[in-house]
């Protein structure tokens, strides 16, 4: 939630995105191809997620 907090600014925002971006990696795990860690992966989905957010 650090990263969703620290671009968004507000608590029950980045909560919310926070949750969407779970979902989001679950529902694309089977994408997951292990060629960079599991880590950076999630870190992308979140990532453009908070651009999605934010445009």
């Amino acid at each position: 939630m650090h990263l969703t907090y620290s671009d968004v600014g507000k608590r029950e925002i980045a909560v919310d995105l926070t949750k969407e971006i779970f979902v989001k990696c679950y529902q694309k795990l089977d994408q997951y191809q292990k060629k960079s860690s599991l880590k950076l992966w999630i870190w992308r989905i979140a990532s453009f997620q908070v651009i999605n957010l934010q445009q």
